[in-house]
């Protein structure tokens, strides 16, 4: 391939710039074996340059190119998009359950009055129940502030001693009662008949 290359391009510089070596080879006459080996001197080294030259030409075209990061080692930040969206849902939903969670309330414990005999304030204690009576259709009677004995006098209940008890059950106003001085103590019943279930029993004088 080499000699085949070394045999155009030596035709081609003798026909084409032939008189670019006139220095070298003389203007006239046939060329003598001195200027034939300058001739071909000049056209190896040609040759020689062109293959150097195409190469260098490979070698670049195929080396393999390396990406540097523009940060060192793992300092360089990679976008995450989806699971940067997927963490800020998880939040969201994180902090709306912790702001449901705030607004829940527990029911309140309501402090109230009861007048009974000492046996049914032993029992209520014992069982932290209370049952209205069947004649009183199964309601609850009590009092928002601990009564009078007056107050309990005129308000028909029991007469022994005065409980006071905590619970979430509701209560009403006591539609039974209108007399002033049992008003005063703000007499009510449970909103529904049965049992109400209390806490924190506690026996106590009424106020006179």
């Amino acid at each position: 391939m080499y000699m085949d290359s070394l045999g155009l391009l030596l035709e081609g510089v003798l026909e084409k710039y032939a008189w670019t070596l006139l220095p070298f080879i003389g203007a006239d006459g046939p060329l003598p074996i001195v200027d034939i080996i300058v001739v071909v001197v000049v056209v190896v080294v040609v040759i020689v340059s062109i293959d150097d030259s195409v190469s260098s030409s490979d070698s670049y075209s195929y080396s393999p190119s390396v990406e540097v990061a523009p940060y060192p080692g793992s300092m360089a930040p990679v976008a995450q998009p989806e699971k940067a969206i997927s963490i800020s849902k998880t939040q969201d939903l994180a902090i709306t359950k912790e702001k449901e969670e705030t607004v829940k309330l527990e029911p309140i414990s309501i402090t109230y009055y009861h007048s009974t005999t000492l046996n049914n304030a032993l029992s209520i204690m014992a069982s932290g129940k209370m049952t209205g009576s069947p004649w009183e259709g199964g309601y609850v009677f009590a009092w928002v502030r601990c009564p009078s004995k007056k107050a309990v006098e005129v308000s028909g209940a029991k007469e022994g001693v005065i409980i006071s008890f905590e619970t979430v059950f509701p209560f009403e106003r006591d539609p039974g009662i209108d007399d002033k001085t049992a008003l005063k103590y703000i007499p009510v019943r449970s909103c529904f008949p049965g049992p109400i279930y209390v806490t924190n029993v506690q026996i106590v004088e009424g106020s006179g």
